[in-house]
């Protein structure tokens, strides 16, 4: 019997039970997308109104915020839509995908579903290949319907290649995070260890991010969450980014395979209630089980607010 024997069963319950979770989902993200698109011409439609927003876009503040961007020429409307929300839904897109992978990989575990499951004839990497199924299928829906929004919107500016490009850079970013949450889910033992896991990982690559845009904007390529900003979609479009987020999910599937092919790894596992690890105490062992739950706010709290956050640096750092 093979390995991933039944996936598509799996595939196919798995997506009939988190329907109305992944309906909820792309409906706000591809809504809040093409909106935004087709209201920004009457809020930055003329030379006047794109030179005041380009000056506050280049303020360290803001590029902490939104990221740095570089403007070459004339600006238009679509070279502001791709600097002002680029970010903004990666970081959704990102939250989104580390609640749906772990909730169908660690939270099944947790709950002995993927035991029942295994109990029958079902390939021991069917259920990781499922949750992987259904990732991909919400990232790629999403990519189609974010350049089909952004087609319809017709903002100044905009084109075909660059729209498509912003839509399929989302979803690959997507979906590379949505891979190490997959990856978290079999390092932790509880579904809030892995989320802790998974959030302070991109936590860590938010941060690496907004520090090298101030401070050394090339230095930015080595975090994932800085290669949305590269895309230059209605600049030079550059694919390289896409490429990359791609190549590293196959990287970071490839590991998450690994440990769950590998039974030996499950003693690394930290124990939830006992904070230890193959019987010694482990210092991030003991503090994880106590962290986990409120973690994940946290981040939720720091990262979810970021332009809060980013707006009272600006005032503190330029409105003394």
């Amino acid at each position: 019997m093979s390995q991933y024997h039944k996936t598509g069963l799996l595939l196919r319950l798995n997506c009939r039970r988190d329907r109305w979770r992944i309906v909820i989902w792309i409906v706000v993200l591809a809504a809040l997308m093409a909106s935004v698109a087709a209201k920004f011409d009457g809020i930055y439609g003329t030379p006047h109104e794109i030179e005041a927003i380009r000056q506050t876009l280049a303020s360290s503040g803001i590029v902490a915020m939104f990221g740095a961007f570089h403007f070459t020429g004339r600006v238009t409307t679509a070279e502001i839509f791709a600097n002002e929300m680029l970010l903004f839904m990666a970081l959704i897109q990102v939250i989104m995908n580390l609640t749906l992978s772990i909730h169908a990989t660690r939270s099944d575990e947790d709950q002995g579903v993927t035991e029942l499951i295994r109990a029958h004839t079902v390939g021991a990497l069917a259920p990781l290949a499922a949750a992987m199924g259904e990732l991909v299928i919400i990232n790629g829906g999403l990519s189609v319907l974010y350049g089909l929004g952004l087609q319809l919107a017709h903002m100044p500016g905009a084109t075909t290649s660059g729209n498509w490009l912003i839509g399929l850079g989302l979803g690959t970013t997507g979906l590379l995070f949505g891979t190490v949450g997959v990856l978290t889910a079999q390092l932790a033992d509880h579904a809030a260890s892995a989320t802790g896991l998974a959030y302070g990982l991109f936590g860590i690559g938010y941060l690496a991010r907004m520090i090298t845009d101030v401070r050394h904007p090339q230095s930015t390529w080595w975090s994932p969450l800085g290669w949305i900003e590269k895309l230059s979609p209605y600049q030079q479009p550059n694919w390289t980014p896409v490429g990359l987020s791609l190549l590293l999910t196959f990287v970071v599937l490839g590991c998450a395979v690994f440990c769950q092919c590998t039974p030996g790894l499950r003693r690394w596992r930290f124990d939830h209630s006992t904070g230890t690890s193959n019987g010694f105490s482990v210092v991030t062992g003991s503090a994880l089980p106590h962290l986990a739950p409120t973690t994940q706010y946290f981040y939720w709290l720091v990262i979810g607010n970021y332009p809060l956050w980013g707006g009272i640096w600006y005032r503190l750092q330029y409105n003394r």
